[in-house]
């Protein structure tokens, strides 16, 4: 069991930097001439983009932790832990830019968010589905018994664990 979670927390952080660094691509062709630097003003220039890059994943998975984003379920998938959670990890990022100057509230932080968030959050979507394409094409479906009147059946035979890629067999 802890094996199986680690592992689902390991994809996910990983899904999640893929997410960061589509995120990264958007904002540099937002604003291709200030780049990263821009982004990230305080940052040091001479800094490599490692550095920049790993100070984004360590930000944004951060605050999806802080929004529950890593919860088993359908969480994963909520827009409205993912965008939030994205939101308060781009905050300490551009806090010193946002402290000094307000109009980077609109130029900078806010179409951070929508880019790292919709990244992040289009990321894992996309993974899911892969995942229940090949899950459909590869897993064995499992099988049920049922036990109770027919009717009492036939209701259970039409709840959602039994129909889908995952549906189970009577």
């Amino acid at each position: 069991h802890a094996t199986r979670h680690v592992a689902r927390l390991g994809t996910l952080f990983t899904l999640d930097a893929v997410g960061v660094l589509i995120g990264m691509t958007i904002m540099v062709l937002l604003s291709p001439v200030d780049g990263w630097g821009y982004i990230v003003r305080w940052n040091d220039p001479s800094a490599g983009d490692l550095s920049v890059i790993a100070q984004y994943v360590v930000a944004l998975c951060s605050g999806l932790f802080l929004m529950n984003a890593y919860k088993e379920g359908d969480a994963v998938q909520d827009w409205g832990r993912v965008v939030p959670g994205a939101g308060v990890g781009l905050l300490v990022l551009h806090w010193p830019m946002l402290w000094n100057d307000g109009g980077a509230l609109l130029t900078s932080y806010l179409p951070s968010i929508v880019a790292f968030g919709g990244s992040i959050w289009a990321v894992r979507r996309v993974s899911d589905w892969l995942l229940q394409v090949l899950w459909s094409h590869m897993a064995e479906p499992s099988r049920a018994l049922f036990v109770g009147t027919p009717a009492e059946v036939e209701f259970a035979m039409q709840r959602s664990p039994m129909i889908g890629p995952h549906a189970l067999v009577p």
